[in-house]
């Protein structure tokens, strides 16, 4: 076929200066196909052809056509080596892109990192900021309790609230509490215990640690933190906040939140107690620690308003010790307030829990005695009266009365039983007081009960 070719080329020179595009067209496509060989032999065919196409012509062809068949003999090698070059440019830039897609995707990949972060950042800063509104909302909450345990119940919703994945538990002084959180609360007496995993925590020499975590182990606790709740006026010991997980590590930004929200905790339980002490002051006598008498007319109103409702009855009972101002004059007046205290105590050991007692005046005690009958209420009235007559009060201290060191005391008392005919409360009191001036007026030491 390359003979018929080459005939063909030599019976008709004048055309072979036409077929070399053709063998540039063949080198580009078999280049771009990758196919080195048949672009190889292309390129051997194309410089054979020319070369014996020279030599052979006939001398009356012109010399200018062989020039013009040699330069493109010529110029099919430089497109041949063109071709190279410009693989090899592409090569170099092909590369050059690889290592710009290579660092354009490690800084796409930082770039996300780096907003992942920025995103996980502002997420906790918004939680942060909601815990602290909600926490601005609790502090402004805490100090509306009147009892313990509905402060106890809050800050337990409060934390549940806060710190989902943790449980908690509010201690205040006098309440129990189990077995592993007394141990952590004893152990070393320190204002704050934070324990972020107690697996890999410090097992020192000292026996209370080692107490301290092996029961927390022995409770699958992970993680704890124990706050103690002082009172800044006295330095007594209010309580203890303490939150723990058994699967959730308490990190130092839940511990800051604990500790926040114990401060306020603290000045809302000291809070409490000075208002429960003042409230006590306030209803109570603070001698013989009985009710005061405005606190028992309440208390009696209540009663009687719950009597009229279920038909129950209830008695009241007015008692006066009896030449009390004798005493006070012949012994002093330390020696008055110890029998006005141990009448009291008398009162409290004979009457129920239930039933109501008051110191209702200077020597005057008032007691409301409920679900009992008239019968009833005056014998255990007139067992009092002999409770205190078998009394006797020793002088602790020698006086001008040597003689008299021992001192006793008689009580009277007036009783009645409330019927629908007492339109007030104050109506009822005047009558059961009326009884016990006459149990005065007819000799004292004596119990007076009529209806």
């Amino acid at each position: 076929m390359v003979i018929v070719v080459i005939w063909l080329l030599i019976r008709y020179p004048a055309y072979t200066i036409y077929i070399y595009p053709c063998f540039g067209a063949c080198i580009i496509v078999f280049h771009l196909c990758e196919d080195l060989f048949l672009e190889f032999v292309v390129l051997f065919v194309s410089i054979f052809v020319g070369l014996i196409v020279i030599i052979l012509l006939p001398k009356e062809i012109n010399n200018f056509y062989r020039l013009v068949l040699l330069g493109e003999i010529i110029m099919v090698l430089l497109w041949y080596s063109l071709l190279f070059k410009l693989d090899a440019y592409l090569q170099k830039q092909q590369g050059l892109w690889t290592e710009k897609k290579e660092f354009l995707e490690k800084e796409i990949g930082r770039l996300t990192h780096e907003i992942n972060l920025l995103k996980d950042a502002t997420f906790n800063n918004m939680i942060k900021i909601q815990n602290y509104k909600f926490i601005e909302e609790v502090i402004n909450k805490l100090v509306s309790f009147q009892a313990c345990s509905q402060l106890c119940e809050y800050v337990s919703e409060v934390l549940i609230r806060l710190l989902p994945r943790c449980k908690s538990r509010l201690y205040i002084t006098g309440d129990s509490s189990d077995n592993f959180i007394e141990k952590l609360l004893a152990y070393y007496d320190k204002n704050v215990i934070y324990i972020p995993e107690v697996s890999t925590y410090a097992k020192n020499y000292d026996p209370m640690v080692q107490l301290v975590v092996s029961s927390l182990e022995q409770g699958n606790v992970k993680s704890v933190v124990s706050v103690r709740l002082d009172n800044p006026k006295n330095g007594n010991i209010e309580g203890h906040l303490v939150v723990y997980s058994t699967e959730y590590l308490i990190s130092e930004d839940d511990l800051r939140l604990i500790l926040l929200l114990s401060s306020y905790i603290n000045i809302a339980i000291t809070n409490l107690k000075t208002f429960e002490y003042v409230k006590q002051l306030a209803i109570s006598d603070t001698l013989t620690g009985l009710f005061v008498q405005r606190y028992f007319k309440e208390l009696l109103t209540e009663q009687i308003r719950i009597a009229r409702y279920y038909g129950k009855s209830l008695v009241l009972a007015i008692f006066d010790i009896d030449n009390f101002k004798q005493i006070n004059d012949t012994y002093g007046h330390n020696i008055g307030d110890e029998v006005l205290v141990r009448f009291a105590n008398i009162l409290r050991a004979r009457l129920r829990e239930t039933d109501i007692i008051a110191r209702y005046g200077g020597d005057e005690f008032a007691t409301v005695l409920l679900n009992v009958d008239l019968d009833e209420a005056r014998n255990i009235c007139e067992e009092i009266r002999s409770t205190v007559l078998k009394e006797t009060l020793v002088l602790s201290k020698p006086t001008d009365f040597s003689s008299r060191a021992r001192v006793k005391f008689e009580i009277s008392c007036g009783i009645s039983l409330y019927s629908t005919r007492f339109s007030t409360t104050e109506e009822f009191i005047d009558y059961v007081d009326k009884l016990l001036y006459k149990a005065k007026q007819t000799g004292k030491n004596r119990v007076i009960a009529e209806v």
